[in-house]
């Protein structure tokens, strides 16, 4: 669409609204799925909005403080965790790990969604960009799909948004 400006939005049309998933998105995620080893309902899903600290002046993504969430809110040990974070940051990814080793099984959900793409993709260009709306579909329909989801890095800092409708967005 096009706004008033005239300048070009471009539309997330993965998403069917608010509760529904493309069937692009849905592929997505049981490809994931089964290359993670995940069952429905089997798992916990955490979305990590890291780049927003700065502007909402929260801690509530730096590591130690999402391993006392995740105790708080997760406590079901026996479930991976499936792990999306805006940080593309390699140092900060480590960090989560580490924090959270031995609690339970973990799954960086962004680095095993952009390899399928890539992998799906590669046949039609050597080198395609990733497909960053279908990436953030797929999330989506991952996380409707968990056993519990919790957000964090939106306001009131400090306080973890249940469930992945609402703040899910790219």
């Amino acid at each position: 669409r096009v706004s008033q400006q005239g300048a070009a939005h471009q539309a997330c049309n993965f998403v069917h609204g608010e509760r529904a998933h493309s069937s692009e998105a849905i592929a997505l995620r049981d490809s994931f799925l089964k290359q993670s080893m995940l069952q429905p309902q089997a798992y916990d899903a955490l979305h990590l909005r890291h780049k927003l600290r700065n502007l909402h002046h929260c801690n509530d993504t730096f590591p130690s403080m999402v391993r006392q969430h995740v105790g708080l809110q997760l406590p079901n040990a026996s479930q991976p965790l499936v792990i999306y974070t805006d940080s593309s940051s390699r140092e900060y990814r480590d960090a989560l790990a580490h924090e959270l080793h031995g609690t339970r099984r973990l799954v960086f959900a962004d680095t095993v969604l952009l390899q399928l793409l890539s992998r799906s993709s590669s046949q039609v260009s050597p080198h395609p960009p990733p497909d960053n709306f279908l990436v953030f579909a797929a999330e989506r329909a991952i996380a409707a799909a968990a056993a519990r989801t919790i957000q964090l890095g939106y306001k009131p800092c400090g306080r973890p948004v249940r469930g992945w409708l609402s703040t899910w967005r790219p």
